[in-house]
């Protein structure tokens, strides 16, 4: 349909064209590869080079790892934490999120294993914006994480299981 139109997108340029619609089928998801020394190498100098160009024109920019179903993530897993210690060790961006914090069951997705669900993207978005309004995240932020994460469980965030 219409999905990736203007009208697709809320005040906060988030997708919610789906919101409200049943769930289809979901689409299969190939696992995260491995980064070849040549792709990664690619990578961060692409991720360094962009950082560098929004500081220059007074752009804070952070990273987030985007949410995964559990089943994707924990196969998945090996290459995805191979990837977040090259990003912690070498891009030199703020990161406001561990990879497997949004790794979560399948009733929080909506069609494939990254699109979340409306209450599931809305938690997300709270998390980041917390995050975010606190400045303290960091290249390594574990404690930040940590600590925006308890507060979230503790309430009304998204419960993983």
């Amino acid at each position: 349909g219409k999905i990736y139109y203007r009208s697709s997108f809320n005040d906060r340029c988030d997708l919610v064209a789906h919101h409200g619609q049943t769930r289809d089928q979901l689409q299969p998801i190939n696992p995260v590869p491995m980064l070849t020394e040549e792709s990664a190498s690619k990578t961060v100098q692409l991720l360094n080079d962009f950082a560098e160009e929004c500081r220059r024109n007074d752009v804070t920019v952070y990273l987030s790892y985007p949410p995964f179903m559990k089943p994707l993530y924990d196969e998945s897993e090996e290459s995805i934490q191979a990837i977040h210690a090259m990003v912690s060790e070498q891009v030199r961006i703020p990161c406001l999120n561990q990879p497997q914090r949004f790794a979560l069951d399948r009733p929080h997705f909506f069609d494939t294993g990254y699109h979340l669900s409306a209450e599931a993207g809305e938690q997300r978005s709270r998390f980041l914006g917390v995050a975010i309004a606190r400045g303290r995240a960091t290249k390594s932020n574990v404690q930040l994480a940590s600590q925006v994460r308890n507060e979230h469980e503790s309430g009304s965030g998204i419960q993983r299981r």
